[in-house]
């Protein structure tokens, strides 16, 4: 079972979520086989045993994601919860696959750091909730944390270094400084509205001062005093149709009128210029980092998604049902319709 942060909370809340009402029962055979690996149903047992065994992860659960851990008889738990618990661990397992295939072995240092961040996310519900887990399931929490860390890795090395990103997204940081005079739609018809900006637009054309006629005319408060001075930045920090003119339009030439949804606009583009790597290494590095959060779920998407994967799931705890596969979801085992009992220990 994931801890309840990071990656495995972003698996065990999309879970958690479900409103699912069957139970199911415990049987001989391996609880699912993916790829000719199995889980067994001794180990689905011993999952679900000690989640039902810690009083303090089980309050959690229910507390942070409304959870139905028991059954309708005494020491049974809900098989609904059951099939979320085997769902994480087919994840896992396609996890762990899709890693040795590319080669990316779980290393020393991987399990060393993923016990700290056990650790971490454990502590917020309370110090001994962690401790009370047997040995050999601390070791697989930590094994499953780890399993994120180094699909982590593999997405950091396919983005590259800040310096390798940097270079092949050099667009990205380009700085444009721009100025413009605004005429709003306050009082006034958008056909009026674009009368006007000709006209001034017509006075610019003639050799007007643009920072004179922006003090003038602009009906942009925040910036009109300062000659329409909007500053320097990046592609992305206006609304669309402005932030097109803004880089492409060309250099120290009056363009517009642009319309957008605060009205026309003039625009004067002053200057481009990229932005050395030593000032923006910082906004690179975190360009990275949320992207490879991204990624990570697409990848673990796209693993538990794979039509071509080999699953199978014991009848006793439901099929393996790719429907929300459509919608950006995982692949789940979605449990049977009739309700037994499933037992905990």
């Amino acid at each position: 079972m994931p801890t309840p942060k990071r990656t495995g909370a972003l698996l065990l809340g999309a879970l958690l979520i479900l409103t699912l009402a069957a139970c199911g029962a415990v049987g001989p055979r391996p609880a699912a086989t993916i790829e000719g690996t199995n889980i067994s149903d001794h180990a689905l047992r011993g999952e679900v045993a000690n989640i039902q065994s810690n009083d303090h992860y089980r309050g959690a659960l229910e507390q942070a994601f409304g959870a139905q851990l028991d059954g309708a008889g005494k020491g049974t738990l809900d098989s609904a919860f059951v099939a979320q618990v085997l769902s994480l661990r087919i994840y896992y397992t396609l996890l762990q696959q899709e890693l040795d295939q590319q080669g990316q072995p779980v290393s020393s240092q991987d399990l060393h750091t993923a016990a700290s961040v056990v650790e971490q996310q454990f502590a917020s519900l309370g110090a001994d909730v962690l401790k009370s887990f047997p040995p050999e399931y601390r070791q697989q929490l930590t094994h499953d944390e780890a399993l994120i860390t180094v699909a982590g890795h593999v997405l950091q090395d396919q983005l590259g270094s800040a310096r390798e990103y940097y270079d092949a997204h050099r667009d990205d940081y380009i700085q444009a400084c721009v100025s413009h005079i605004l005429v709003g739609l306050k009082g006034r018809s958008k056909a009026e509205a674009k009368a006007k900006a000709d006209g001034i637009k017509a006075e610019l054309d003639g050799g007007a001062d643009f920072a004179r006629l922006a003090k003038s005319s602009s009906d942009d408060e925040q910036n009109k005093d300062q000659g329409g001075d909007l500053g320097c930045g990046p592609r992305g920090q206006f609304v669309p149709a402005f932030d097109h003119a803004v880089f492409s339009a060309p250099i120290g030439v009056v363009t517009g009128p642009v319309e957008t949804e605060f009205g026309f606009h003039l625009i004067l583009v002053r200057s481009r210029h990229m932005q050395p790597f030593s000032e923006v290494e910082a906004d690179v590095q975190r360009t990275i980092s949320s992207k490879g959060s991204t990624g990570l779920e697409t990848f673990l998407a796209k693993v538990t998604c794979n039509p071509d994967a080999d699953v199978h799931i014991n009848s006793r705890y439901g099929r393996w049902d790719r429907s929300e596969c459509t919608t950006g979801g995982f692949a789940r085992v979605v449990p049977p319709e009739a309700p037994t009992t499933t037992s905990g220990g």
